[in-house]
């Protein structure tokens, strides 16, 4: 008799241990990219399948580091080893994922690279980045293209900024960087892979 439980285990925890051990496959399986270019080769569905998703945050709290927690959710960190700098977080909540994001960080900043968020929680990811990471940190920069979902996460991310007495700016190139007084003019600068937007603590 086929166990369905068993290759679902075989094929979730062989892609998390290659990607552990430095390998790309974990892309297929975990992550809504911002770049539109990349966004048709990721398998949007993996979290969204509950089987599949608490089959996959099993293996985040194997190979990951219990790194602190927020409003219930487990925060488990790890790297991929031949990834320099890169952190992956998964928020955890009853061995199922909720939030995964990848990022770096540099001069206390954290810079964003892939998030997914699950549909169940919608907004939840904005919170977190307010109530837990721009805690830790300075501030927070964008990825450069963006998705619709993108543009509509770092609109809301920008103006909830702006209500709450960040500093918002936009980033061109690496140096560049000049202040965003009405986060409703932004929408230009969505279309340009040179800039990014910045959320800092005054």
């Amino acid at each position: 008799m086929i166990n369905l439980s068993n290759i679902l285990k075989e094929t979730v925890g062989y892609e998390f241990d290659q990607f552990i051990r430095g390998e790309n496959l974990f892309e297929e399986i975990c992550c809504v990219l911002e770049s539109p270019a990349r966004i048709g080769k990721i398998n949007m569905d993996v979290l969204d399948d509950t089987s599949k998703n608490h089959e996959y945050s099993l293996k985040a709290k194997q190979h990951g580091k219990l790194v602190g927690k927020y409003n219930g959710y487990e925060i488990y960190q790890f790297t991929p080893l031949n990834t320099s700098g890169d952190l992956h977080d998964v928020f955890i909540h009853n061995d199922l994922t909720y939030i995964y994001f990848n990022y770096t960080t540099d001069k206390n900043l954290v810079w964003e690279k892939k998030i997914w968020q699950s549909h169940l929680n919608i907004g939840l990811f904005r919170e977190i980045m307010f109530g837990y990471y721009l805690k830790k940190f300075k501030g927070v920069v964008s990825d450069t293209l963006h998705s619709p979902s993108g543009e509509k996460y770092w609109g809301k991310l920008l103006k909830q900024a702006k209500e709450n007495g960040y500093k918002i700016s936009v980033l061109e190139g690496e140096t560049n960087k000049f202040p965003v007084e009405d986060p409703d003019d932004i929408g230009e600068y969505f279309t340009s892979k040179n800039y990014r937007f910045v959320i800092e603590q005054e």
